[in-house]
């Protein structure tokens, strides 16, 4: 089976996805021809990510969330305006898409969030199997409670998640429990974690991680810092021109996105202190960390991911970065047992949905029907 990739790249939970699921792909004889990933001038596609794909990876312009002028929350204003200005870009990478499925000639695209990617499959007459992959998707099961935000940013989410799917044969809701199939072709899968932390080896060491979706929030952690400075914190960000390490402080040390470094950071911490990306979360419960997630504000889905997450018994919510919170906030053990339970018995479910859309003409329309 020929595989394409189009990843999402703002974030790093898309690219971890991709990485982790080559892997399966890849173990299980199939091929990932090539990689394509939107990026914009506000984010800096991370080298690790280029490196551990292990082919070809392309790039093209997609639209992104900007932040505000303190490089914190999301301006939707300034991110109206960065989209109304780019869809010329937005159009050509539409058709870079097409290109590419055309000149590979692949069995299945498999699509991370990318709304770019998306719209190519409109253009497409004869087209190769389309599989969006995202925890996005499960906001659309039944079972998620949707928790309490404005009507028209609600509608806009739901909205963009549909868009994000035109014509796909399969969608890959990943969760953080187990879902009943639902509508057309909407699958609850476990979260699809690289192979580096499926084999870490988790201990309890002193000092707490973060990671952060905007540099911005360094400051409110940096201000913790200076009233708890026995407290050694290794953080993560995405700041451009950031050197690999910054010294914020004595014991206070955020990183240039390093995969390798995170995980072997995140298997020693007592506790992880994020944004709330499904993807970081997902990895701290698995190794069986305490998380703090304070959403990012403006981003309506990280206020989903955050109640969701905290709904599972493995998460505590705050709006503001107090890592004090985690102490008196342990997680349930068992919710976390089961987490990692359900991820270790269910890793070839994802290769093997893709598999049976691919290879048998009779799972399309099973797959389209299931309920």
């Amino acid at each position: 089976m020929k595989c394409l990739f189009v990843v999402q790249g703002e974030g790093r939970g898309h690219m971890t996805q991709a990485i982790a699921l080559r892997q399966r792909l890849e173990k299980a004889g199939h091929e990932v021809c090539l990689t394509m990933v939107g990026v914009s001038r506000f984010r800096t596609l991370p080298d690790f990510f280029t490196e551990r794909m292990e082919g070809p990876v392309t790039t093209f312009e997609s639209p992104v969330l900007v932040t505000d002028r303190h490089d914190k929350g999301v301006s939707f204003t300034r991110t109206a305006v960065h989209s109304f200005l780019s869809l010329p870009r937005f159009t050509l990478s539409v058709f870079r898409i097409r290109r590419a499925i055309n000149r590979h000639r692949p069995d299945v695209v498999v699509n991370f969030f990318d709304l770019m990617c998306s719209i190519s499959f409109l253009l497409r007459l004869r087209r190769p199997r389309h599989v969006c992959v995202g925890h996005q998707f499960y906001f659309q099961h039944p079972d998620f409670i949707r928790p309490q935000t404005s009507l028209l940013g609600d509608l806009a989410f739901r909205l963009l998640t549909r868009c994000s799917a035109f014509r796909a044969d399969l969608r890959l809701a990943l969760s953080f429990r187990p879902g009943k199939p639902s509508g057309r072709g909407l699958r609850v899968v476990a979260p699809i974690l690289r192979s580096e932390i499926l084999e870490a080896e988790a201990h309890e060491g002193s000092h707490l991680v973060a990671y952060l979706l905007n540099p911005g929030y360094a400051e409110q952690i940096e201000n913790w810092h200076r009233r708890n400075q026995d407290v050694v914190v290794h953080g993560f960000w995405d700041r451009p021109g950031a050197a690999a390490e910054t010294l914020l402080g004595p014991g206070l040390t955020f990183h240039a996105l390093d995969d390798r470094k995170f995980v072997e950071l995140l298997a020693g911490c007592r506790g992880l202190i994020t944004t709330a990306g499904f993807e970081s979360v997902c990895e701290a419960m698995y190794l069986g960390k305490p998380v703090l997630v304070v959403p990012t504000a403006g981003h309506l889905e990280q206020h989903y991911n955050a109640s969701d997450a905290e709904s599972s018994g493995s998460c505590v919510l705050s709006d503001h970065f107090d890592p004090c919170l985690l102490e008196s906030n342990r997680p349930d053990r068992a919710s976390l047992e089961g987490f990692r339970k359900w991820i270790d018995t269910t890793q070839a479910d994802t290769v093997r949905l893709i598999e049976n859309l691919v290879c048998s003409p009779e799972a399309t329309s099973a797959v389209r029907d299931s309920a």
